[in-house]
């Protein structure tokens, strides 16, 4: 990430991930607990402008349309319609403050 306190502020406050205590690496970076994996981040500014379309992860949730609707009303911006998959999951894609490509998604019912 480029900017620790904008991404801390997005995961943590944004999504609502829980913050994992992070021993003191001599750089610059966060852990949360994204259920029984951990998201990382690290600083890293020497890459400004690399494209960062490319990579992405997703998180389950109940209903991904609600989900969507929290995160508008906390401010997330340029966010999909809420679309099924071919197999009946729902997604949601949008972006952190670096890029990255965040999916949310529901299992079909």
């Amino acid at each position: 990430v480029s900017d620790l306190a904008a991404s801390m502020k997005f995961y943590g406050e944004t999504l609502g991930l829980p913050v994992l205590e992070r021993p003191d690496f001599g750089f610059g970076g966060a852990w949360y607990s994204l259920g029984s994996q951990e998201l990382h981040l690290i600083v890293e500014t020497r890459y400004p402008d690399r494209d960062r379309s490319a990579v992405h992860f997703a998180l389950r949730v109940e209903d991904a349309a609600s989900a969507r609707e929290v995160l508008a009303n906390r401010g997330v911006v340029d966010m999909s319609e809420a679309a099924p998959r071919p197999d009946g999951a729902v997604q949601v894609f949008f972006r952190d403050p670096d890029g990255y490509l965040i999916e949310i998604m529901s299992p079909a019912r």
